[in-house]
């Protein structure tokens, strides 16, 4: 997340990782109902909160409303429990997010909607972005196409997780994703 708040503040550079210039002010909605652990969905959340407070006081946090979905996103993931990771369930997992942050951002009346899941290289940013254009469409409301793997956004990633004591997770955070890591 960390690498996404710089580019979209302009503080690192952009090419590359968006198609236009940042100038955004920024709402982060750290929506996440796939997480299953409570504990492992408290630090994370806790993470969030702590850097947002420590390094980017203008940026905007929208309160959380991942447990009150996490029973309905987790209904429809169990229909694709024995598809592969990275596979069905990750692209559903994509689009119920996605769709998800479109609606708060309609409800806020925001003018734009983007993803810190193109930060992870485990993660398909072609299908994250066609899906969020899909559901620009949709909703109309922007969607910012983005790639924030590029730049060294990874590197950059893990030294300001280090720099501000940030907890760092292995996997997405689905119950799914996790047995599949323990095989």
């Amino acid at each position: 997340m960390l690498p996404s708040l710089e580019v979209l503040l302009g503080r690192v550079e952009w090419k590359r990782v968006l198609l236009e210039k940042p100038d955004y002010e920024i709402f982060v909605w750290p929506y996440n109902p796939n997480i299953s652990d409570p504990l492992e969905y408290q630090r994370r959340k806790n993470a969030i909160v702590s850097v947002l407070q420590k390094a980017y006081p203008e940026v905007h946090l929208v309160e959380d409303k991942s447990e009150q979905d996490r029973e309905h996103w987790h209904t429809y993931a169990q229909l694709l429990k024995n598809e592969q990771e990275r596979g069905k369930r990750c692209l559903f997992c994509y689009g119920y997010r996605l769709f998800r942050a479109f609606g708060m951002a309609k409800k806020m009346g925001l003018d734009g909607v983007a993803t810190t899941l193109t930060l992870s290289p485990l993660k398909n940013t072609l299908a994250i972005n066609q899906i969020g254009e899909r559901l620009s469409v949709r909703w109309g409301i922007p969607y910012i196409v983005s790639d924030f793997k590029k730049n060294d956004g990874m590197k950059r990633s893990k030294d300001l997780c280090l720099r501000y004591g940030v907890y760092r997770q292995n996997y997405c955070g689905c119950e799914f994703s996790l047995s599949s890591r323990e095989k």
